[in-house]
């Protein structure tokens, strides 16, 4: 089985090199409720303030940074081929990516439901990178899995 929708094996390790950095600071950035900004004070970056400054908008420019960061990292990691890319990877792969549509859609719903006003569009733009981290969560665990499982018969 010949799939052309898959990038070449190379492209996984420079998905997780952007995917894992990137991840790392959105949430540190996220859980301790760090502005980004300081994130130029921490470099040594001279930061100017002021309303005509960079910084009114940098906040806005790093979180951007970091979701297109995760987004590409995620991407390139998820749909590139494994070393040994064979008939029953496919079929895990198939259905790692029907757990993780499943999973995230019944997610979707409950938020929809439960979940009003700001905190539910905060909740939706986790979700866009949220899918792609639960498949490649599943599919790791799934390959995982069956390695462990030939490993024990040898």
């Amino acid at each position: 089985m010949h799939n052309t929708w898959l990038l070449p094996h190379r492209f996984q390790k420079t998905g997780w090199a952007i995917l894992i950095p990137f991840l790392i600071l959105g949430i540190i950035i996220t859980l301790c409720g760090i502005e980004p900004s300081h994130i130029f004070r921490w470099l040594g970056l001279e930061v100017r303030t002021g309303p005509d400054s960079f910084t009114s908008n940098a906040d806005r420019w790093i979180n951007n940074l970091i979701i297109i960061g995760m987004v590409i990292g995620a991407f390139l990691t998820t749909c590139s081929r494994e070393r040994i890319e064979d008939e029953l990877t496919m079929q895990l792969r198939q259905q790692s990516l029907m757990a993780a549509l499943w999973i995230n859609y019944a997610f979707v719903i409950l938020a929809t439901l439960f979940i009003y006003d700001l905190s539910y569009v905060l909740v939706i733009t986790y979700d866009m990178l949220g899918f792609l981290l639960l498949f490649l969560g599943i599919f790791r665990w799934k390959l995982w899995r069956l390695g462990k499982e030939v490993r024990d018969e040898e």
